[in-house]
């Protein structure tokens, strides 16, 4: 049967029990599209009979295998898409009367279960999922009036399901409107269900978990699929926190079955349930605050406080059932999880101190200070949560920063979760005053019942507790301000009495279990045996771990003693306190030390590793005590036990940590006291990483060396130079200069510890050092002394032998000379005597010398190859410097030294280590030289380098021509870089040696048998450019070869002629924004370095044309991107910046077009990058050259801020706050240097103050989305919507607010007939004042947005200078005229705040 004839023939074949109705026939899909398909036959109502066959087909069918399962079938959805879609005209969605009969199919057939069974089986993969979509979505609006709330629920849950199990919100823009349609309609029959409990018991037992594997899917990036995970979240809080719900959980204030099913799911799935445990609290809390009327305000005398109160307790109760979900995993992971929690508690006020809940709740929290050493003990107390500062060396100069030095290797950084977590507990004690609680908590958490849950082993629990976040340094210095500030001072001396008492109890119960032990073993007495043994019956001793629990209660008890707030107590509470410390400490310190220098002396002694840790904890504790001097306590240590320390740090059995405590307690207390230092260098690879408790081992002597040679250096050097004798300082110098300083490229293994290099360099980088006079004298003699062989060497005799090629080396130890050099580059020049600089100079002449003979002779110190060049640069440097005063002698033999070198050569450019260390020392030659003037030098110099330009000129050429050759073999311009700077550098020399007007003579020098034109004809700069920009490089090797290249451009720029010069010009600046495509931040501060020099010394009018071609580009960019854009303006920023002579005029006329482009073209403001440029052109110029500024200028600046504050539709992703900055430093140094302009602008100025203290706003949590889409409207386009400003730009506002109050003198280049008057804006700006006063009010009244507390206090400042300009007049009319209720109410306080501060005139 090919096609139905009739109406029956085709309704009978539908009908029919088999498919195909007809043996070896067609099947009935494939009859039903032909009969659709045939306009001639004739069948009445036909769409209506085939879509009922369809969609009963998809109903009975849809449970079968996928081979016959019309839902995986794509003619059953394309036929049905067919017939829908037919005779609907476009745009017309109403098919109740285009498809009347289609109202009654739906009826007959239901449409849900094809729904829940398509959202269940049909995958995104699936070809025909976007037919099926369509379809569905056509019938769903006509099929929900015949679904129930339940039928709803489950075809809600299928589609959980299905985008759980896709990994995705609505994946596939096709499903995103069946979807919406789906949630949207559940959400409707729920609002309007009367059994809203039985969906809730049904949606938490079959759908909830599907429902937060949603939730934890990733944000979608398409609008409408965001709305649909919005609705799908909104849609089971509603379901799960509906009034009928929460009443269901009556007095318990949480529903039993929720808390079932989250018990069940944390074992299966426990991140899904803490990842969202978070946003379930914030939607209960709402919730409740939604229907506390309904839910507690029965009575008709029900207070509203009342009513809070049970809001806080219910949700409180909640909030314990999440703390107990998080405790039934053991994670790092739960950190964050319990931090959003409490920030939630904070956020809502729903900590109650009159409430049960709330004050077991926050004794749970209080006592996981015990429990981060239990639960999560592995977390904290690891050493994968402790990382090191990284060291940033710099490679090319000694003197880089000594902050980092210091301070880095010494601090560990814990987890970031966690001590916010110790934060936000900190916080709130210290706002409830229970500062003292919460030390005593911290004091429990390190009791030997915790520790023992971190490890088995006691020394592997005590390494791991000194590192854990309980005792890091940024807890620790948090917890000394807190306590300082609010421990009040009541609370003083009963703090001081418990911790003293904790520690006292500590050490008495492990002298008893160290005595114990002894018994077992056989020490004692046989009387003391049998009485120890009583007392220790039926307990298990182990004094390591009391030795544990005893340094680690040590350590905080000094944290404690020396964080009191002593000034706020009387005199009398003072002395208690002070008595209590010296009780403590005579119980504790002296017996600790005379019971651990007892044991360790026996004969018979067995294990003293916890005796050794609590001596060190003694002595720790009698440091931290007697170095804070507010405490006023005169503690010492016997004599006897000076002697005995010292005496125990030099034995081989002394714990290296207890070795350096013992040494620093010397040092402290005895300055007469003699050491022989030199046993205490170390060796170089030893290091240490700043941490005591890592060396209480007896394999890291090394690293207790260290630590005491730091300690020597960096704290006792004062002591040693007053009282030391020579032979002592002597022998301390030889130590200093036996460690060659930290390498300038150090490696990420010494920069993460504290090494003896390190600690040299620190040292020598110390301006204390060198005003020691004692020391310094000492010092430079011995330095003096190592290079005294020096003086044997004949100069003359080594240059006439190394040119021939027969020198010998006659000085052995060049090494050791060389390293002594490198610590003369960290001298600083003052300290060394006019005779003793001039005899290391002739040394090092010396050492130059036979560096290069050991170096032709393959000697080992090519390793050293960095370090010597460190020192030939000092040489250079200084021979040059000597020359410029007539002894040019040095210099000239240095010069053909070089020359020489060149003749022995076959090419310049080859790679061996040797030749590269001659051509940097070369480039340091020239550049040296270059810097000096040339009538400063002999005519015998000059003739001398005029030679050795000759040289490179004729070497150099050939190769440079076979780089750039496009007929020669390709070489890449990274092989050629030394040429090129080689190049440049002959360039410059060639510059500098015509630079006394002789112009002609410039290039003039015949180079036979190379090339028949000039060098100055030879411009390579615009082929090399070509030639970079077409070969991919690493950033690095990018920044030195644009170098490279730039240097060659700018030398041609000035040797061109005046045809040529504008061209030339041109090309520097289109190469710079190549180049800054290529290279980084760093990369591009490099080339501005190398440019700003090549500007000061250009003529004004080509200093003009440079600005012109500039300024053309920036008004008709062309085919420049963004980036391209921003580079120019940037280049622009550093011509002005370092512009020649007398082009005033031109950066004016210059500055004054710009500011029209920025302000005419919004463009320069949209983008990020383009715009920080554009502002920071703007600051630097009128912060460094106030008087250039213009009238005219202003009105493009007020344009450019009015657009930058202005409201927008469109906003960046994240906040860029140096714009906020900059625009208050260009306003800044409008209101302090140019006073005169602003005068006659001030509205704009009070528009633009107004709308800064707008922008201070931040949104609401929980704004709808025409909510937000309003508030974001009105502040500026560079404001995320998550990320508000802070108060750190709420501070830069109220300085510039204070700063219209300050008198300055106007910055003018006129004359003026009499001496100006400082004088400030107070009174023209009091009139425009109001207009900023009632920003803030509207700002902090505005029921969509708040003002942060820190944010109002840092404000606070500017506010009070505002009121002191409005006055009170002024005060009264704005509260008639202008402000509301809120408003008058807003000021009143502020003006009542303003009083307050406001001086009177007495006292």
């Amino acid at each position: 049967m090919a096609a139905a004839q009739s109406a029956q023939e085709f309704v009978r074949a539908l009908r029919a029990p088999t498919d195909p109705p007809h043996p070896n026939g067609p099947f009935k899909i494939e009859v039903a599209r032909q009969t659709w398909e045939n306009t001639t036959l004739y069948i009445p109502n036909k769409a209506e009979v085939i879509t009922d066959w369809l969609l009963t087909r998809l109903l009975k069918d849809k449970a079968k295998e996928r081979a016959s399962n019309p839902l995986f079938d794509l003619r059953y959805w394309s036929l049905l898409s067919d017939i829908l879609s037919a005779d609907t005209p476009k745009g017309n969605v109403n098919l109740r009367v285009t498809k009347p009969w289609l109202v009654s199919l739906v009826n007959r057939v239901p449409i849900a279960p094809i729904v829940i069974s398509y959202c269940s089986m049909l995958s995104p993969a699936d070809a025909l999922h976007t037919l099926a979509s369509r379809c569905l979505l056509i019938l769903w609006p006509l099929a929900i009036s015949k679904c129930n709330p339940e039928t709803l629920l489950e075809c809600f849950g299928a589609l959980l399901l299905r985008f759980s199990s896709s990994g995705a919100v609505a994946a596939g823009q096709d499903v995103t409107p069946l979807a919406s349609a789906i949630v949207s309609s559940y959400r409707t029959a729920l609002s309007n269900s009367t059994n809203k409990k039985k969906l809730y018991m049904t949606f938490l037992h079959h759908h909830f978990l599907h429902w937060l594997e949603c939730l934890c899917l990733p944000t979608p990036d398409h609008e409408s699929q965001q709305a649909i995970a919005s609705d799908i979240y909104a849609s089971g809080i509603e379901t799960l926190f509906s009034l009928d719900v929460l009443r269901l959980a009556g007095d318990q204030n949480c529903d039993p079955a929720m808390r079932e099913v989250l018990i069940t799911l944390v074992p299966a799935t426990p991140d899904v349930v803490f990842e969202t445990l978070p946003r379930l609290f914030t939607s209960f809390v709402q919730s409740l605050k939604r229907h506390r009327s309904a839910l507690f305000g029965q009575g008709s005398n029900q207070a509203s406080s009342d009513t809070a109160t049970q809001v806080q307790a219910a949700g409180m109760t909640f909030f314990t059932l999440c703390i107990d979900l998080l405790d039934m995993v053991a994670d790092n992971d739960t950190w964050n999880t319990r931090i959003a929690l409490l920030e939630m508690v904070h956020r809502e006020n729903l900590f109650n101190v009159q409430d049960h809940h709330s004050i077991w709740s926050s004794g749970e929290t209080e006592n996981s200070l015990c429990k981060l050493l239990v639960l999560p003990g592995k977390v904290l107390f690891t050493n994968e949560t402790i990382s090191q500062h990284d060291l940033n060396f710099h490679n090319d100069r000694p003197a880089y920063s000594m902050v980092q030095h210091r301070s880095g290797y010494l601090i560990p950084s814990c987890d970031s979760s966690i001590l916010t977590y110790l934060g936000l507990l900190l916080d709130y004690h210290s706002t409830i005053r229970a500062i003292q609680s919460f030390v005593l908590h911290w004091f429990d958490a390190l009791s030997v019942q915790h520790l023992q849950a971190v490890s088995e082993q006691p020394r592997d629990a005590y390494s791991s507790a000194s590192s854990g976040p309980l005792l890091s340094f940024p807890f620790l210095d948090r917890l000394s301000k807190a306590m300082h500030s609010f421990l009040t001072p009541g609370q003083v001396l009963d703090i001081v009495q418990a911790i003293l008492q904790r520690w006292k109890d500590a050490f008495i119960s492990f002298k008893e279990q160290a005595r114990s032990v002894a018994a077992d073993h056989g020490e004692g007495t046989r009387k003391k045996r049998k009485i120890v043994a009583s007392l220790a019956s039926g307990k298990h001793s182990d004094p390591e771990w009391a030795a544990v629990t005893f340094s680690l209660l040590s350590k905080a008890v000094v944290v404690v003693l020396v964080s009191l707030p002593v000034h706020s107590v009387l005199e009398d509470v003072r002395q208690e306190i002070r008595l209590a410390i010296r009780e403590a400490y005579s119980l504790i310190v002296p017996r600790a030390l005379k019971n651990t220098f007892k044991v360790m002396g026996s004969d018979n002694r067995t294990e003293t590793w916890h005796w050794q840790v609590v001596a060190c904890a003694a002595l720790r504790a009698h440091y931290g005590l007697v170095t804070v001097p507010r405490l006023s306590l005169d503690l010492r240590l016997d004599d006897q036990y000076i002697s005995k320390m010292l005496l125990a740090a030099i034995s081989e059995e002394t714990l290296p940590e207890f070795a350096v405590e013992m040494l620093r307690n010397v040092l402290l207390q005895s300055a007469n006291e003699e050491a022989n230092y030199s046993n205490y260098a170390g060796n170089d690879d030893a290091g240490w990483n700043g941490k005591p408790h890592h060396l209480a081992n007896d394999t890291r002597r090394d690293e207790g060396t260290v630590a005491f040679f730091h300690l020597l250096l960096d704290r006792w050097l004062p002591l040693l130079n007053e009282h030391a004798s020579t032979e002592q300082l002597k022998r301390l110098a030889k130590v200093i200069t036996s460690v060659k300083p930290h390498p300038l490229t150090s490696s990420s293994t010494h920069a993460r510890r504290l090494t003896t290099p390190v600690i040299v360099a620190a040292t020598l980088r110390n301006a204390q050092f060198w005003e020691l006079h004692h020391m310094r004298d000492v010092f430079l003699a011995e330095l003096q002394e190592q290079t005294v062989t020096l003086e044997s060497v004949d100069l003359h005799q080594s240059l006439s032998q190394l040119k021939h090629g027969s020198a010998r080396p006659s000085i052995k130890d060049i090494p050791a000379i060389s390293a002594t050099y490198e610590i003369l580059l960290y001298t600083p020049e003052e300290y060394l005597p006019r005779t003793l600089r001039a005899k290391f100079l002739r040394r090092a002449l010396a050492a130059d010398v036979s560096m290069g003979v050991l170096l032709d002779s393959d000697s080992v110190l090519q390793k050293d190859t960095c370090r010597s060049l460190a020192m030939a640069r000092w040489n250079i440097r200084a021979i040059f410097k000597s020359a410029s005063k007539g002894d040019d002698e040095a210099g000239i033999r240095v010069i053909q030294s070089f020359i020489d070198s060149f003749a022995s050569s076959e090419q310049v450019g080859r790679r061996e280590l040797h030749d590269d260390f001659r051509q940097q020392g070369l480039l340091r030659l020239i550049d040296t030289v270059t810097t000096h003037k040339l009538a400063d030098s002999s005519e015998q110099l000059r003739l001398g380098l005029a030679e050795l330009h000759v040289d490179i000129i004729s070497q150099c050429l050939p190769q440079l021509q076979s780089l750039i050759s496009e007929n020669g073999p390709t070489v890449s311009i990274l092989d050629g870089s030394s040429i090129l700077q080689i190049w440049a550098a002959a360039l410059s020399l060639g510059r500098w040696l015509q630079s006394d007007g002789e112009k002609d003579k410039q290039y003039k020098i015949c180079i036979p048998d190379l090339c028949s034109a000039e060098p100055r004809t030879l411009n390579f700069g615009s082929q090399l450019v070509g030639k970079l920009l077409s070969e991919p490089l690493e950033m690095k090797q990018s920044v030195e070869a644009c170098m490279a290249v730039l240097a060659i451009l700018l030398e041609e720029l000035q040797a061109s002629s005046a045809t040529s010069r504008h061209t030339h010009m041109e090309g520097v600046i289109t190469s710079y924004i190549a180049f800054s495509r290529l290279c980084g931040s760093a990369g591009i501060m490099a080339l501005d370095h190398r440019l700003s020099s090549t500007f000061k010394m250009l003529e004004v009018v080509d200093f003009a044309y440079m600005l012109d071609f500039s300024l053309e580009a920036l008004a008709t960019p062309g085919p420049l991107s963004t980036d391209d854009i921003a580079s120019l303006v940037h280049l622009s920023n550093v011509m002005m910046h370092d512009a020649p002579e007398g082009s005033l005029k031109v950066i004016q006329n210059h500055v004054t077009r710009c500011l029209s482009i920025f302000a005419n073209h919004h463009e320069y403001l949209v983008s990020p990058s383009l715009r920080r440029e554009t502002l920071d052109f703007v600051s630097r110029h009128f912060n460094d050259h106030p008087a250039s500024i213009k009238a005219m200028d202003l009105s493009s600046v007020w344009s450019i801020l009015g657009h930058l504050v202005a409201g927008s539709m469109v906003h960046d992703k994240a906040t860029d706050r140096p714009v906020f900055h900059q625009i208050i430093a260009i306003i800044s140094a409008l209101i302090r240097l140019r006073r005169d302009l602003v005068l006659c602008t001030l509205p704009h100025l009070g528009m633009v103050l107004r709308q800064l203290t707008m922008s201070l706003r931040s949104l609401r949590p929980q704004l709808g989305g025409k909510q937000s889409k309003l508030v974001l409207s009105t502040l500026p386009r560079w404001m995320g919507p998550s990320e508000p400003l802070t108060a750190e730009e709420s501070k830069a506002l109220a300085r510039l607010l204070t700063t219209l109050t300050t008198k300055t003198i106007v910055r003018t280049f006129a004359s003026p007939t009499e001496a100006q008057k400082a004088e400030s804006l107070v009174r023209p700006f009091s009139k425009h004042a109001a207009a900023v006063i009632t920003a803030y009010i509207e700002a902090l009244n505005d029921p969509l947005c708040f003002l942060s507390t820190q944010v109002r206090r840092d404000l606070q400042p500017g506010l009070f200078a505002l009121c002191e300009m409005l006055g009170e007049q002024t005060r009264d009319s704005l509260m008639v005229s202008t402000l509301d209720a809120g408003g008058k109410a807003t000021m009143k306080a502020l003006w009542k705040e303003y009083e307050k501060q406001k001086y009177i005139g007495k006292g």
